[in-house]
């Protein structure tokens, strides 16, 4: 399977999946499974050193202090496919939400520091 590459060995996925706050453990559960299942076919590429950015694409935006609580469930599935702790040193977490469609959007670059704009 050909992986969508990103520049400098970076990939991205796109997974077709609403976050929303309060979603409820069960949904959550669900959305752990569903990030996790997407993500180990890119394991052997996940090396740390790591820049992660995790993007909701919503038709609305959610309240920006309330951005990272609601992707956590989507960070603790690629720290499971991984294998680090979520403060791991060498693996650094960026958050984003844009408007769209309702999408999560993960980007992986080999590299502890923040991509270029």
């Amino acid at each position: 399977m050909a992986r969508p590459e990103i520049g400098a060995g970076g990939y991205r996925v796109e997974i077709d999946l609403e976050i929303h706050l309060g979603a409820g453990a069960e949904v959550e559960e669900e959305q752990y499974e569903r990030v996790r299942r997407a993500l180990v076919a890119y394991e052997d590429a996940l090396d740390p050193p790591l820049w992660v950015t995790l993007t909701r694409r919503a038709p609305l935006p959610l309240p920006i202090e309330k951005l990272e609580s609601v992707l956590s469930t989507c960070r603790d599935a690629m720290v499971d496919v991984l294998g680090v702790s979520v403060d791991h040193p060498q693996v650094a977490w960026s958050y984003r939400q844009i408007e769209g469609p309702y999408t999560l959007i993960v980007e992986v670059r080999p590299d502890v520091r923040p991509p270029r704009p």
